[in-house]
């Protein structure tokens, strides 16, 4: 995968920076997105979202308009990718699986996350690390958006894995991909767990964090939320496991994403190693046990983030014992 780096004074130089480094991949991805509708129409749609964000959190607007401008793509359309799905009150059907093992020797945690997504989309993904306010953060990005909604690792050593979540309630509120861009940039849990609550929601994600040695997954809808705390290993797939089960919308993949969860909670406990997790992500069958995925909607990356030794891995094809896995270092953790 490509590696983008961007060092930025403020939010707009971010994305304007991003926007200069990636406009032909902007450009061509957005020709290749099938609109759920016209653009004059998720435009317009798109609008009251605009006005709350704006008056929590601008300095993202600053960054959007930065990648707009460095992308010479209209604001208004890259505006739009960051909140189709409340746009639409629809969720587009992503099968992601975020894995986090417990070192032992109280070293922190070992993560490992697929990204899965419509197959096209897979060239449209890259490594970006991006150093602002003294922080940097890498992450897997992807076009048309300021931050990835996938998985990131900021210089505190904070790591945020996302899964998509399916559930009936959606309100004018913040997107969720600018709820995931905060977070990718916030230093402690607890911090999490008193803004987070705070913040009007227009739709949600199961955000997966975790700092040293504890877990924080939110179970989120648009209007509800729940905080799952452990020191142990966790998983998370695309279904609700808490509470908030009764918001959830029904969906065909979900028993898809209830026999990856399980297969995965059935070996977990055997999994210690880096090498051991990368051939878990790997692991492919015609059943929904399948973590990887080769369908319509494919695992388009996997990516490891090895914090004890400060290592990233990613890879986008799996050829099994034969896999490319690219090694990144992350010696910018403190």
């Amino acid at each position: 995968m490509k590696i983008i780096e961007v060092h930025a004074k403020d939010h707009y130089e971010a994305g304007y920076l991003l926007g200069q480094l990636t406009a032909k991949m902007q450009t061509a991805y957005i020709k290749a997105f099938h609109l759920p509708a016209p653009w004059d129409i998720l435009i317009k749609k798109s609008l009251p979202f605009l006005d709350v964000t704006k008056k929590v959190f601008p300095q993202y607007i600053d960054e959007i308009n930065g990648l707009a401008n460095g992308a010479k793509i209209p604001f208004e359309k890259l505006w739009v990718f960051h909140c189709i799905d409340e746009v639409m009150e629809k969720q587009h059907i992503e099968r992601c699986t975020s894995i986090f093992l417990k070192q032992e020797n109280g070293s922190g945690y070992i993560v490992g996350h697929n990204e899965d997504w419509d197959v096209w989309t897979g060239e449209y993904f890259f490594i970006l690390k991006r150093t602002l306010d003294n922080k940097t953060v890498v992450e897997l990005g992807l076009a048309g958006l300021i931050s990835g909604g996938t998985i990131c690792i900021n210089s505190s050593g904070m790591i945020q894995a996302i899964n998509s979540l399916y559930h009936t309630d959606y309100q004018i509120g913040i997107p969720k991909q600018i709820v995931a861009r905060w977070l990718s940039s916030r230093e402690s849990l607890e911090e999490v767990k008193e803004e987070f609550p705070k913040l009007r929601r227009a739709a949600g994600y199961c955000y997966n964090m975790s700092k040293k040695t504890k877990v924080l997954s939110i179970e989120s809808s648009a209007r509800r939320y729940e905080f799952f705390e452990t020191n142990k290993n966790y998983v998370h797939t695309n279904h609700y496991i808490g509470t908030l089960k009764e918001v959830e919308k029904q969906y065909k993949e979900e028993m898809q994403s209830l026999g990856r969860y399980q297969h995965i909670r059935s070996v977990l406990s055997q999994v210690h190693t880096v090498n051991v997790l990368k051939d878990l992500l790997l692991y492919t069958t015609n059943d929904d046990s399948s973590v990887y995925r080769t369908k319509e909607t494919s695992t388009v990356a996997s990516v490891i983030f090895d914090v004890p030794k400060k290592i990233m891995y990613a890879a986008q094809e799996n050829k099994g014992l034969n896999t490319l896995w690219q090694q990144i270092n992350l010696d910018f953790i403190t």
